[in-house]
């Protein structure tokens, strides 16, 4: 309280139900697909025949389920109006999919309302200095929301493949030796 009447925060709404349950579907998907690289990683140290194939039995079965909730979460996205419209935005950027698009709905509930920097240090994917004292060292990307940071990665790396506004950008920076 005291922290309150002393910092002002300023106020924040709760997610709406809509933007709860995709997050938790967005959460299940992930913690789905981290199940099966799990078990893709076992079944390659698996040497008998039995072990294996409940294992692969295991793969299938996560497989299915992730894609059983990528169906109803895209049910869920197009059930709110405001929400369909961000989600279709976010999804006619080249190298952003379902995936990412409910990562974010879910995660960065500021899109559109904070700026730039805000969000882009919201994300984990703005540089930070890492100065203690008189030490100044090398700025890098840290902190931040890491769910949000692992898809905005992934949609990159695909951006810069099939973006060609992004991808003379990436090979910009590259060559000044980021």
């Amino acid at each position: 309280a005291r922290f309150a009447v002393v910092m002002e925060p300023a106020q924040t709404e709760p997610p709406s139900n809509v933007v709860a349950r995709i997050t938790e579907m967005t959460v299940a998907r992930r913690q789905m697909v981290q199940e099966r690289l799990a078990l893709e990683s076992r079944r390659s140290q698996a040497s008998l025949g039995l072990v294996r194939d409940q294992i692969d039995e295991r793969i299938e079965l996560c497989k299915r389920q992730a894609k059983a909730l990528d169906a109803a979460l895209l049910v869920l996205v197009r059930a709110e109006r405001e929400i369909a419209r961000r989600f279709e935005i976010l999804t006619s950027i080249p190298g952003i999919g379902q995936t990412t698009a409910t990562t974010l709905l879910s995660q960065m509930q500021e899109l559109g309302a904070a700026k730039a920097a805000e969000v882009s240090a919201l994300a984990g994917v703005a540089p930070m200095n890492r100065d203690s004292g008189t030490l100044r060292g090398r700025k890098m990307i840290r902190a931040g929301r890491i769910a949000v940071r692992n898809v905005l990665y992934m949609a990159a790396t695909v951006a810069v493949r099939w973006n060609p506004g992004l991808k003379a950008f990436y090979e910009r920076l590259r060559q000044i030796g980021k």
